[in-house]
């Protein structure tokens, strides 16, 4: 019977929207000011601020800052949706010839000996100094590599006469003219150099970070659990500058770019195209990528010592891959910027319900029986109409008074003699005025 319940019922559950849920995802058609205050020692300070830059080094150590939702129920949806973001393209120009020059420094040094006297001398050391022309407007990226020979200098061509004294380079540049519509909206470049002595040549990556319409399809959100379902980048194009004018000339912290994603292949029948960009906000960008990107670089001086900045620098050496790490940079941050909107594109919340679903085949054979049954009930009682059915016990009127025979016709001795006489006796039961039944001759 168990068995035959769990083919006849079932309890699959069903998405029903939740009224009165919020299901709501922040997004981006004006990029503007940070909203800061100045303490005491006129530093800008802001809560935007500080988590930019903490998700550009989560970024660096291989982790994406998460995207911004609110889903009041156990599950949301959104069907589609466009917001303001950055995007990166990275190519990787590991085959760029150095320009190599062998360099003997001297440094002079002195001490003072067990006797207390100073003591002058001078140590020359012998370095490998190669420049990488990354880009045509990028400055040069450089490594410096010590000898492991004191003289005569080693060829520059015999990778093991060296090893490296620097691990990563970085070279940052911004890309301000626009001077035509539809020219790609660069926000930000950089190269990374990070080498090796087990590699057979440095690694160089260059990327460009742009600004772009970001479109959701199908995303969908679970718990803390965010789906993006599907989405595309569309990188904007340079529509117009409006330079807001402070004295003498034009003020370019206050200028205002219009973008548009026009010709790109973005949905513009679905969405709105354009996009304005507060100048103050991409120098706010400029800086966050700058300050980031030049802690994890080593910063060159004239002798062949080196400062770095621990920890950024030791997180782009065990995470090298610089176009993995440009996208979760550009997702990260665009992330933390949703935030801080009002604008929001509404979803629907879902919750799940059991429903009871009845598979009617199964009920085929019981309504069959039952069926069966009442046809043999009803052909019983078609049989059987004039017949009298008793519903209970005719022993009580054995025990009602005889009515119409004679004494003498009981004169019996043995039971075979009762029997006879019983089989001979027919009767029928009836009632009096007093609703006393009596069994009577007939």
């Amino acid at each position: 019977m168990e068995t035959f319940g769990q083919q006849l019922l079932s309890f699959p559950e069903r998405r029903v929207s939740v009224d009165g849920e919020v299901a709501r995802f922040p997004t981006i058609r004006d990029l503007v000011t940070v909203p800061n205050y100045s303490g005491r020692l006129g530093m800008t300070l802001s809560d935007r601020l500080l988590q930019s830059r903490l998700s550009l080094m989560e970024a660096m150590y291989g982790r994406t800052t998460a995207a911004p939702f609110e889903c009041g129920a156990s599950e949301c949806s959104w069907d589609s949706h466009v917001t303001l973001g950055l995007c990166s393209t990275c190519r990787d120009i590991s085959d760029t010839p150095p320009d190599c020059k062998v360099k003997v420094l001297m440094d002079p040094h002195s001490y003072v000996d067990n006797f207390g006297q100073t003591h002058n001398t001078t140590y020359n050391t012998t370095t490998l100094e190669c420049n990488y022309d990354a880009t045509q407007y990028s400055p040069n990226l450089t490594t410096i590599r010590n000898s492991l020979h004191e003289s005569p200098p080693p060829d520059p061509n015999n990778a093991s006469a060296w090893i490296y004294n620097t691990a990563i380079d970085v070279v940052t540049w911004n890309e301000y003219a626009y001077f035509r519509k539809g020219q790609p909206a660069v926000a930000y470049n950089f190269s990374v150099l990070i080498a090796n002595d087990t590699w057979e040549r440095p690694q160089i990556t260059t990327c460009t970070i742009n600004y772009c319409a970001w479109v959701y399809e199908n995303s969908t959100a679970r718990g803390q659990n965010f789906n993006v379902g599907t989405l595309n980048k569309y990188i904007l194009g340079y529509e117009s500058i409006k330079r807001t004018e402070n004295g003498p000339g034009s003020n370019w912290r206050t200028s205002n770019y219009t973008f548009r994603a026009n010709g790109t292949g973005f949905p513009s029948d679905k969405f709105n195209d354009t996009f304005l960009i507060y100048g103050d906000a991409d120098d706010e960008l400029t800086s966050h990528l700058t300050t980031i990107l030049d802690s994890a670089s080593y910063d060159f001086y004239s002798t062949v010592y080196n400062d770095v900045t621990p920890g950024l620098g030791e997180a782009m050496l065990a995470n090298p891959n610089i176009t993995e790490m440009a996208d979760r940079m550009t997702t990260g941050i665009t992330n933390i910027w949703r935030q801080y909107e009002n604008e929001q594109a509404i979803g629907t919340a879902w919750e799940s319900v059991a429903f009871i679903h009845v598979e009617w085949v199964w009920l085929a054979l019981p309504a069959a029986a039952v069926l069966g049954a009442s046809v043999v009930l009803v052909m019983t009682l078609i049989q059987n109409r004039r017949t009298v059915l008793w519903k209970s016990s005719v022993l009580p009127y054995s025990f009602r008074a005889l009515q119409g025979w004679e004494d003498a016709e009981f004169d019996m001795e043995t039971l075979d003699e009762i029997r006879e006489r019983a089989k001979e006796m027919t009767g029928q039961l009836v009632g009096d005025m007093n609703e006393r039944v009596r069994l009577v001759k007939s």
